[in-house]
Formats: C-alpha cells, structure tokens, sequence
C-alpha cells in the first residue's frame, strides 16, 4: 500500500510545487517581462508567422556573412508560437500535465529502488540536478536567453524533485 501511494504523493507535490512557483513566486522574482504593447506585437506576430512553430531571429540563411551581421547587431529571439489561443484554465492540459508527472514521478521511483540500500535520495538529488543543469543552463549558452530566467527554471526542477524524492525515498523499499 505504501508503495502505491509513494507515485501519487510524489506527483501531488510536484504538481502543489510548481503551482505554488508558477503561481506565486515567477512574478516577483522577475522571469517574465511584459511586452509595452502586448496587443500590437500580437497582431505582429500574427500577421508576420506563417503556422504554428519555433522561430529564430535572425533566422539563418544560406549567406552565411549575411546572417552573422544580422546575429551580431541583434535583436535575437526565439518564438514559440501558436496562432490560436488557449483557455488557460482548461481542465484538459491540468490533467494531461498530472499524468506527465506522474509517469515523471514514477520513472524517478524506478531509479530510488535501483539505488544502493540508503542511497535513494542521494541518487535523485544527483539526478533531479543534472537533469536540470543539462536541460535548462545550456539554453542561454546556445540561444542567448537570460541566464535569471533559466537558472530559476533549474532552481525550481531541482527543489521539486528534492521533495518528490524525499517521499519516494521514504516510501518505496529499498535494494538490498
């Protein structure tokens, strides 16, 4: 029974975790800018993208010289972007985005009963925060993007996983 509840437990607490940073800390923190006109560059970006996808400006070309100049002399951006809106309250990606950290939760857990015998948390701990270095440091060193907003973005994966694995660790059996 412990065990069973070990995947759920852990996932509400990432889910309550990122609900409260998301929520609650990202704002006075300082990670999101607001655009002067939010309205203006919409229709901008609505008028100058095609469809729905990632865009680099500037993006590169086959002149080579060309692009550099433009790169050099800025502005860069990545924009993802989707021309149709979303209700941001649906209920449909709140559960979608439970059962992703559920299967997250759950994958973590494979790795804790894997572990040494007392060696559990100390493998998630080495985990979360390689997985949070490889996938969130090296976007401001490959795409330019703001070293405050990336490493809070680490920060916040490393503290969540840091509680999922400390009830994981509590709760499911060890190795022997």
């Amino acid at each position: 029974m412990k065990k069973t509840l070990a995947y759920p437990l852990a996932a509400i607490a990432l889910f309550v975790w990122g609900f409260l940073f998301w929520g609650l800390l990202a704002e006075p923190l300082g990670m999101v800018r607001v655009a002067a006109d939010e309205g203006a560059l919409g229709a901008q970006l609505s008028e100058a993208l095609g469809e729905d996808g990632v865009y680099f400006l500037p993006a590169e070309t086959s002149d080579d010289a060309a692009w550099v100049t433009r790169h050099t002399s800025g502005p860069l951006a990545m924009i993802h972007f989707r021309r149709a809106g979303a209700d941001p309250r649906a209920p449909g990606p709140l559960l979608a985005g439970f059962l992703h950290i559920l299967a997250s939760a759950i994958l973590i857990g494979w790795l804790v009963q894997a572990a040494p015998a007392g060696r559990g948390l100390g493998t998630v701990v080495l985990a979360a925060l390689a997985a949070a270095v490889f996938a969130n440091l090296g976007t401001p060193i490959w795409m330019y993007q703001s070293w405050w907003y990336h490493g809070l973005v680490a920060g916040y994966q490393f503290v969540g996983w840091l509680l999922a694995g400390t009830i994981l660790a509590k709760m499911l059996p060890e190795r022997s």
